[in-house]
């Protein structure tokens, strides 16, 4: 990274060097060419390490239920379950709380993965959002995240001028 590159709010570092050094780990791994998907979505998206400030780049993101495959997509490829990998957290995050609950709706089995705890996943329920949650949760993406002009999110924070 150069020096004079802004700060972003997302601190994407860590990810970024996980994935490169897992590759090699991936890489000697006999998967089949069938192998079920797996996404992965970082727990600070959504918030950040820092708070949006002038000259800082807005990196925050939310998932959306477009983002993944239908359920009924799944269910075509043969995948009846899923499992939610969480740190310190017994629910997914509302944004992805969404992309599950539909697909749980749909007959897709969601289990909850505890990385700090010792044994395998276990069903987990995804709860439907309340309405005024679900509103809560549209108004936040459309105020809270920085528009980028070319379309999505993402973008230098400008610094407010008097007038």
């Amino acid at each position: 990274w150069d020096d004079d590159d802004p700060i972003s709010i997302v601190d994407v570092e860590p990810i970024m060097c996980s994935l490169w050094h897992g590759t090699e780990v991936l890489s000697q791994l006999p998967l089949p060419a069938d192998a079920p998907p797996v996404f992965l979505l970082d727990a600070t998206r959504r918030i950040g390490r820092a708070k949006p400030s002038p000259g800082s780049f807005d990196n925050r993101s939310v998932s959306f239920t477009t983002d993944f495959p239908s359920a009924l997509f799944l269910k075509t490829h043969g995948i009846s379950r899923v499992i939610l990998a969480l740190s310190f957290q017994n629910q997914a995050q509302p944004d992805l709380a969404h992309t599950l609950r539909r697909w749980q709706e749909a007959g897709i089995g969601i289990q909850l993965k505890r990385m700090e705890a010792i044994g395998p996943p276990a069903p987990c329920t995804i709860e439907r959002p309340s309405w005024f949650g679900a509103i809560w949760y549209r108004a936040m993406v459309a105020f809270g995240l920085k528009r980028h002009a070319l379309g999505g999110y993402g973008g230098i924070i400008g610094i407010a001028s008097g007038g």
